[in-house]
Protein backbone atom coordinates (compact mmCIF):
# COMPACT_ATOMS: atom_id res chain seq x y z
CA UNK A 1 0.00 0.00 0.00
CA UNK A 2 2.62 2.33 0.27
CA UNK A 3 4.71 4.23 -2.42
CA UNK A 4 8.24 4.71 -1.71
CA UNK A 5 9.15 7.11 -4.32
CA UNK A 6 6.25 9.31 -3.70
CA UNK A 7 6.84 13.15 -3.62
CA UNK A 8 6.73 14.73 -0.17
CA UNK A 9 2.93 15.49 0.60
CA UNK A 10 3.28 18.89 0.43
CA UNK A 11 4.42 19.53 -3.38
CA UNK A 12 1.80 17.28 -4.33
CA UNK A 13 -0.51 19.97 -2.56
CA UNK A 14 1.19 22.75 -4.52
CA UNK A 15 1.06 21.42 -8.16
CA UNK A 16 -2.50 20.53 -7.67
CA UNK A 17 -2.75 24.24 -6.71
CA UNK A 18 -0.91 24.93 -9.85
CA UNK A 19 -2.95 22.91 -12.22
CA UNK A 20 -5.89 24.15 -10.74
CA UNK A 21 -5.12 28.02 -11.23
CA UNK A 22 -3.69 26.71 -15.09
CA UNK A 23 -6.94 25.46 -15.98
CA UNK A 24 -9.15 28.30 -14.92
CA UNK A 25 -6.63 31.36 -14.10
CA UNK A 26 -9.62 33.67 -14.44
CA UNK A 27 -11.76 31.97 -11.45
CA UNK A 28 -10.32 33.93 -8.23
CA UNK A 29 -12.91 32.64 -6.30
CA UNK A 30 -12.48 29.41 -7.18
CA UNK A 31 -8.49 29.89 -6.34
CA UNK A 32 -9.03 31.19 -3.08
CA UNK A 33 -11.57 28.20 -2.45
CA UNK A 34 -9.54 25.46 -2.69
CA UNK A 35 -6.18 27.29 -1.43
CA UNK A 36 -8.29 27.44 1.80
CA UNK A 37 -9.67 23.71 1.34
CA UNK A 38 -5.72 22.80 1.12
CA UNK A 39 -4.58 24.42 3.84
CA UNK A 40 -7.06 22.50 6.01
CA UNK A 41 -6.43 19.30 4.15
CA UNK A 42 -2.91 19.89 5.31
CA UNK A 43 -3.63 20.25 8.92
CA UNK A 44 -5.92 17.28 8.90
CA UNK A 45 -3.43 14.63 7.08
CA UNK A 46 -0.62 15.89 9.83
CA UNK A 47 -3.51 14.52 12.24
CA UNK A 48 -4.48 11.51 10.87
CA UNK A 49 -1.05 10.49 9.37
CA UNK A 50 0.64 7.17 10.84
CA UNK A 51 4.67 7.46 10.75
CA UNK A 52 4.53 3.59 10.77
CA UNK A 53 2.60 2.89 8.02
CA UNK A 54 -1.41 2.93 6.76
CA UNK A 55 -4.54 4.80 8.73
CA UNK A 56 -7.42 3.41 8.19
CA UNK A 57 -10.32 5.00 7.92
CA UNK A 58 -13.70 4.03 8.96
CA UNK A 59 -15.96 6.77 7.40
CA UNK A 60 -19.47 5.86 8.76
CA UNK A 61 -20.14 5.33 12.24
CA UNK A 62 -22.98 2.33 12.17
CA UNK A 63 -21.78 0.17 15.26
CA UNK A 64 -22.10 -2.71 13.18
CA UNK A 65 -20.28 -1.31 9.92
CA UNK A 66 -16.89 -0.15 12.45
CA UNK A 67 -17.03 -3.79 14.37
CA UNK A 68 -17.70 -6.15 10.89
CA UNK A 69 -15.09 -3.65 8.87
CA UNK A 70 -12.25 -3.87 11.90
CA UNK A 71 -12.63 -7.54 13.27
CA UNK A 72 -12.03 -8.69 9.10
CA UNK A 73 -8.85 -5.72 9.24
CA UNK A 74 -7.24 -7.13 12.35
CA UNK A 75 -7.61 -11.07 10.60
CA UNK A 76 -6.29 -9.48 7.30
CA UNK A 77 -3.68 -7.91 8.55
CA UNK A 78 -2.52 -10.14 11.46
CA UNK A 79 -1.31 -8.89 15.10
CA UNK A 80 2.10 -7.37 14.30
CA UNK A 81 0.39 -5.10 11.65
CA UNK A 82 -3.03 -4.39 14.33
CA UNK A 83 -0.45 -2.80 16.57
CA UNK A 84 1.13 -0.71 14.55
CA UNK A 85 -1.48 0.73 12.66
CA UNK A 86 -3.81 3.66 13.36
CA UNK A 87 -7.93 3.90 12.39
CA UNK A 88 -9.55 6.71 12.61
CA UNK A 89 -13.18 6.67 13.38
CA UNK A 90 -16.19 9.27 13.61
CA UNK A 91 -17.00 9.72 17.75
CA UNK A 92 -15.85 7.51 21.11
CA UNK A 93 -18.70 5.12 20.37
CA UNK A 94 -16.94 3.87 17.28
CA UNK A 95 -13.83 3.89 18.96
CA UNK A 96 -14.39 1.56 21.63
CA UNK A 97 -15.56 -0.95 19.23
CA UNK A 98 -12.62 -0.45 17.03
CA UNK A 99 -10.77 -1.18 20.66
CA UNK A 100 -12.38 -4.14 20.97
CA UNK A 101 -10.04 -6.16 17.75
CA UNK A 102 -7.21 -5.22 19.75
CA UNK A 103 -5.75 -1.94 17.96
CA UNK A 104 -4.47 1.08 20.17
CA UNK A 105 -3.91 3.45 18.17
CA UNK A 106 -7.91 4.94 17.50
CA UNK A 107 -9.11 7.89 16.86
CA UNK A 108 -11.90 9.50 17.22
CA UNK A 109 -12.79 12.39 14.65
CA UNK A 110 -16.19 15.12 13.97
CA UNK A 111 -18.39 13.87 11.32
CA UNK A 112 -17.16 17.33 9.53
CA UNK A 113 -13.26 16.25 10.02
CA UNK A 114 -14.36 12.70 8.62
CA UNK A 115 -15.69 14.48 5.64
CA UNK A 116 -12.97 16.81 4.69
CA UNK A 117 -10.75 13.57 5.02
CA UNK A 118 -12.87 11.68 2.18
CA UNK A 119 -13.14 14.63 0.03
CA UNK A 120 -9.10 14.80 0.29
CA UNK A 121 -8.63 10.99 -0.25
CA UNK A 122 -10.75 11.66 -3.41
CA UNK A 123 -9.40 14.61 -5.09
CA UNK A 124 -5.58 13.42 -4.08
CA UNK A 125 -6.40 9.83 -4.28
CA UNK A 126 -5.67 7.50 -1.26
CA UNK A 127 -3.17 5.29 -1.55
CA UNK A 128 -0.29 7.69 -2.35
CA UNK A 129 -1.63 9.71 1.37
CA UNK A 130 -1.00 6.27 2.61
CA UNK A 131 -5.02 5.39 3.64
CA UNK A 132 -7.12 2.74 3.21
CA UNK A 133 -10.79 3.22 3.02
CA UNK A 134 -13.07 0.36 5.16
CA UNK A 135 -16.39 0.97 3.65
CA UNK A 136 -17.12 -0.59 0.04
CA UNK A 137 -19.34 3.05 0.04
CA UNK A 138 -18.60 5.74 2.25
CA UNK A 139 -21.98 7.86 1.70
CA UNK A 140 -19.25 10.88 2.35
CA UNK A 141 -17.17 9.99 -0.63
CA UNK A 142 -19.52 8.53 -3.79
CA UNK A 143 -22.83 8.69 -4.94
CA UNK A 144 -23.97 5.53 -3.73
CA UNK A 145 -22.68 3.39 -6.84
CA UNK A 146 -22.19 0.27 -4.97
CA UNK A 147 -25.23 0.48 -2.77
CA UNK A 148 -27.25 -0.44 -5.84
CA UNK A 149 -25.69 -4.01 -5.39
CA UNK A 150 -27.57 -4.92 -2.06
CA UNK A 151 -28.95 -8.14 -2.59
CA UNK A 152 -28.48 -8.44 -6.38
CA UNK A 153 -27.06 -11.78 -7.11
CA UNK A 154 -27.14 -12.67 -2.65
CA UNK A 155 -24.83 -10.04 -2.29
CA UNK A 156 -25.34 -9.25 1.36
CA UNK A 157 -23.34 -6.83 4.43
CA UNK A 158 -20.57 -9.07 4.66
CA UNK A 159 -19.82 -9.77 1.18
CA UNK A 160 -19.37 -5.61 1.16
CA UNK A 161 -16.58 -5.69 3.44
CA UNK A 162 -14.64 -9.19 2.05
CA UNK A 163 -15.04 -8.63 -1.51
CA UNK A 164 -15.52 -5.12 -1.94
CA UNK A 165 -13.00 -3.53 0.60
CA UNK A 166 -10.37 -6.04 1.33
CA UNK A 167 -10.58 -8.31 -2.14
CA UNK A 168 -10.31 -11.48 0.00
CA UNK A 169 -13.32 -13.72 -0.50
CA UNK A 170 -12.39 -16.48 2.05
CA UNK A 171 -11.41 -13.63 4.66
CA UNK A 172 -12.91 -14.76 7.84
CA UNK A 173 -13.75 -12.54 11.22
CA UNK A 174 -11.74 -12.51 13.85
CA UNK A 175 -13.63 -12.87 17.34
CA UNK A 176 -12.26 -9.96 19.38
CA UNK A 177 -11.09 -10.45 22.96
CA UNK A 178 -13.87 -9.06 25.88
CA UNK A 179 -12.93 -8.29 29.19
CA UNK A 180 -13.55 -10.61 32.19
CA UNK A 181 -15.39 -9.00 34.52
CA UNK A 182 -17.54 -11.69 36.09
CA UNK A 183 -16.99 -10.25 40.08
CA UNK A 184 -18.96 -6.76 38.95
CA UNK A 185 -21.37 -8.31 36.55
CA UNK A 186 -22.61 -10.66 39.76
CA UNK A 187 -22.81 -7.74 41.77
CA UNK A 188 -25.21 -5.85 39.23
CA UNK A 189 -27.40 -8.61 39.10
CA UNK A 190 -27.57 -9.39 42.87
CA UNK A 191 -28.00 -5.30 43.44
CA UNK A 192 -30.99 -5.60 40.40
CA UNK A 193 -32.82 -9.12 41.59
CA UNK A 194 -31.56 -10.52 38.40
CA UNK A 195 -31.70 -14.14 38.01
CA UNK A 196 -28.62 -15.50 36.42
CA UNK A 197 -28.95 -17.70 33.14
CA UNK A 198 -32.68 -16.76 33.36
CA UNK A 199 -32.78 -12.81 32.64
CA UNK A 200 -33.93 -11.75 29.14
CA UNK A 201 -31.74 -8.60 27.68
CA UNK A 202 -34.25 -6.68 25.28
CA UNK A 203 -32.90 -4.54 22.81
CA UNK A 204 -35.81 -2.46 21.05
CA UNK A 205 -33.66 0.38 20.31
CA UNK A 206 -32.28 1.09 16.78
CA UNK A 207 -31.00 3.74 14.66
CA UNK A 208 -31.23 2.55 11.21
CA UNK A 209 -33.15 -1.09 10.26
CA UNK A 210 -36.77 0.01 12.00
CA UNK A 211 -38.13 -0.75 15.14
CA UNK A 212 -41.34 -2.63 16.88
CA UNK A 213 -43.81 -0.30 18.87
CA UNK A 214 -43.36 -0.26 22.11
CA UNK A 215 -46.29 -1.53 23.45
CA UNK A 216 -45.43 -4.15 22.10
CA UNK A 217 -42.21 -5.00 23.81
CA UNK A 218 -43.94 -4.42 27.06
CA UNK A 219 -46.48 -7.31 25.74
CA UNK A 220 -42.97 -9.56 25.18
CA UNK A 221 -41.75 -7.90 29.07
CA UNK A 222 -44.53 -8.82 30.64
CA UNK A 223 -45.12 -12.11 29.37
CA UNK A 224 -41.58 -12.93 30.17
CA UNK A 225 -41.88 -11.94 33.65
CA UNK A 226 -45.18 -13.45 34.14
CA UNK A 227 -43.06 -17.36 32.95
CA UNK A 228 -40.30 -16.39 36.00
CA UNK A 229 -37.86 -14.40 33.85
CA UNK A 230 -36.17 -11.49 34.81
CA UNK A 231 -36.09 -8.53 32.05
CA UNK A 232 -33.15 -5.60 31.14
CA UNK A 233 -33.95 -3.02 28.38
CA UNK A 234 -30.23 -2.53 26.65
CA UNK A 235 -30.20 1.38 26.22
CA UNK A 236 -28.65 4.44 27.22
CA UNK A 237 -30.15 8.09 29.17
CA UNK A 238 -31.76 8.69 26.16
CA UNK A 239 -34.55 6.02 26.39
CA UNK A 240 -36.83 4.56 28.23
CA UNK A 241 -36.04 1.00 29.48
CA UNK A 242 -39.27 -1.38 29.15
CA UNK A 243 -41.57 -1.04 32.09
CA UNK A 244 -41.36 -3.89 34.35
CA UNK A 245 -37.30 -4.02 33.31
CA UNK A 246 -33.70 -2.89 34.42
CA UNK A 247 -31.83 -0.40 32.41
CA UNK A 248 -28.45 -2.08 31.53
CA UNK A 249 -25.87 -0.02 29.44
CA UNK A 250 -22.46 -2.50 30.12
CA UNK A 251 -19.22 -1.27 27.96
CA UNK A 252 -18.56 -3.17 24.83
CA UNK A 253 -15.67 -4.41 26.74
CA UNK A 254 -18.29 -5.83 29.11
CA UNK A 255 -20.82 -7.64 27.00
CA UNK A 256 -19.51 -11.41 26.94
CA UNK A 257 -19.65 -11.63 30.50
CA UNK A 258 -22.62 -9.48 30.98
CA UNK A 259 -24.43 -11.03 28.36
CA UNK A 260 -23.62 -14.56 28.47
CA UNK A 261 -24.44 -14.51 32.34
CA UNK A 262 -28.17 -13.29 31.46
CA UNK A 263 -28.28 -16.35 29.00
CA UNK A 264 -31.20 -14.42 26.88
CA UNK A 265 -31.31 -11.48 24.02
CA UNK A 266 -34.52 -10.47 22.28
CA UNK A 267 -33.32 -7.36 19.99
CA UNK A 268 -34.49 -6.08 16.56
CA UNK A 269 -31.40 -5.70 14.43
CA UNK A 270 -29.12 -3.57 14.51
CA UNK A 271 -25.03 -3.41 15.04
CA UNK A 272 -25.46 -4.17 18.65
CA UNK A 273 -25.91 -7.87 17.39
CA UNK A 274 -23.12 -7.99 15.38
CA UNK A 275 -21.08 -7.64 18.47
CA UNK A 276 -22.68 -10.52 20.39
CA UNK A 277 -22.83 -12.34 17.55
CA UNK A 278 -20.17 -14.66 18.92
CA UNK A 279 -21.77 -15.21 22.59
CA UNK A 280 -22.93 -18.56 24.07
CA UNK A 281 -26.48 -17.64 24.30
CA UNK A 282 -29.68 -17.71 22.99
CA UNK A 283 -30.10 -15.46 20.74
CA UNK A 284 -32.89 -14.13 19.24
CA UNK A 285 -33.35 -11.58 16.31
CA UNK A 286 -35.77 -9.75 14.66
CA UNK A 287 -35.86 -8.49 11.37
CA UNK A 288 -38.46 -5.86 9.48
CA UNK A 289 -40.46 -7.47 5.84
CA UNK A 290 -41.90 -3.79 5.66
CA UNK A 291 -38.53 -1.76 4.43
CA UNK A 292 -36.63 -3.66 0.98
CA UNK A 293 -32.99 -2.96 1.23
CA UNK A 294 -31.93 -3.32 -2.31
CA UNK A 295 -33.76 -6.26 -4.61
CA UNK A 296 -34.45 -7.75 -1.59
CA UNK A 297 -35.39 -7.68 2.57
CA UNK A 298 -33.65 -6.75 5.45
CA UNK A 299 -32.71 -10.00 6.32
CA UNK A 300 -31.66 -11.09 3.16
CA UNK A 301 -28.64 -8.70 3.91
CA UNK A 302 -28.07 -8.85 6.98
CA UNK A 303 -28.98 -12.74 8.33
CA UNK A 304 -26.11 -13.09 11.12
CA UNK A 305 -26.21 -16.57 9.92
CA UNK A 306 -25.68 -15.88 6.28
CA UNK A 307 -22.88 -13.24 6.65
CA UNK A 308 -20.71 -16.25 8.70
CA UNK A 309 -21.01 -14.38 12.24
CA UNK A 310 -22.41 -17.19 13.67
CA UNK A 311 -24.91 -20.33 13.09
CA UNK A 312 -27.07 -20.08 15.95
CA UNK A 313 -28.81 -17.12 15.84
CA UNK A 314 -32.66 -17.60 15.68
CA UNK A 315 -33.90 -14.88 13.18
CA UNK A 316 -37.64 -13.86 12.89
CA UNK A 317 -39.03 -11.33 10.31
CA UNK A 318 -41.69 -9.37 11.59
CA UNK A 319 -44.23 -8.79 8.54
CA UNK A 320 -47.05 -6.14 8.38
CA UNK A 321 -48.97 -5.85 11.53
CA UNK A 322 -49.32 -8.96 12.91
CA UNK A 323 -47.32 -8.10 16.14
CA UNK A 324 -48.64 -10.50 18.22
CA UNK A 325 -47.59 -12.83 15.72
CA UNK A 326 -44.33 -12.10 16.29
CA UNK A 327 -44.47 -11.85 20.18
CA UNK A 328 -45.62 -15.31 20.19
CA UNK A 329 -42.82 -17.02 17.78
CA UNK A 330 -40.53 -15.25 19.83
CA UNK A 331 -41.94 -16.71 23.28
CA UNK A 332 -41.73 -20.16 20.98
CA UNK A 333 -38.42 -20.11 19.96
CA UNK A 334 -37.27 -19.66 23.65
CA UNK A 335 -39.27 -22.63 24.47
CA UNK A 336 -37.80 -24.71 21.36
CA UNK A 337 -33.92 -23.35 22.15
CA UNK A 338 -34.22 -24.14 25.41
CA UNK A 339 -35.61 -27.76 24.88
CA UNK A 340 -32.68 -28.12 22.68
CA UNK A 341 -30.00 -26.91 25.02
CA UNK A 342 -31.77 -28.61 28.13
CA UNK A 343 -33.60 -25.91 30.22
CA UNK A 344 -32.48 -22.18 31.00
CA UNK A 345 -28.37 -21.58 31.42
CA UNK A 346 -27.99 -20.79 34.82
CA UNK A 347 -24.43 -20.56 35.04
CA UNK A 348 -22.20 -22.96 37.37
CA UNK A 349 -21.51 -22.28 40.68
CA UNK A 350 -23.90 -19.19 40.88
CA UNK A 351 -24.72 -18.47 44.47
CA UNK A 352 -27.98 -16.70 45.13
Amino acid sequence: MTNVHKKPFKYRFIGFLKELMVKDSTNFIQHVYFKIKLTTWWKLYKKIANKDGVTYLCPYKGTGDVFVATVLLASQIGEDRVKRSKVCVIGEGSRKVVLLSGFTDVMALEQEEMDDVMRMGTALGFAPLDLFVLHADPPNSKMGITDHLRNYNGINFMDFFVSGVFNNPGLNVKVPAFDECKDSVKKFFDDNGLIPGRTVIVAPYVNTLGELPVWLWIEIVDEFRKRGYTVCTNCDDKHWPIFGSVRVNPSYAELKEFYEYAGYFVGSRSGLCDILSSFDMCKIIIYLSTEQWGSGEIIDFFSMNDMGLCEDAIEIVHKGIDFLTTKDEILRRVQGWERSHGGSKVPVNTVR
